[in-house]
């Protein structure tokens, strides 16, 4: 199936009403890492600082990317 540029093919399969829903991040908020982008590299170094006990966020401002596929934390809509 074609996908349309900037749309991720491994989410167009998955169901809408599946996929997480993260609301914009409001306030203070305490974390030891900061991860800007939610694609693969971002998701790896999350994943990586998690895995090494750090507590990552992941800042994403694109929707077809979710931090939520790799686990890492809540993402700007």
């Amino acid at each position: 199936m074609p996908t349309r540029y900037g749309e991720s093919p491994w989410i167009v399969e998955f169901p809408r009403t599946r996929r997480p829903d993260f609301p914009r991040i409001r306030g203070e908020h305490t974390c030891d890492v900061v991860i800007v982008g939610g694609g693969l590299t971002g998701c790896a170094t999350a994943y990586a600082c998690a895995m090494a006990g750090l507590k990552p966020v992941v800042i994403e401002g694109r929707p077809e990317r979710r931090p939520a596929a790799c686990g890492s934390g809540p993402a700007v809509s």
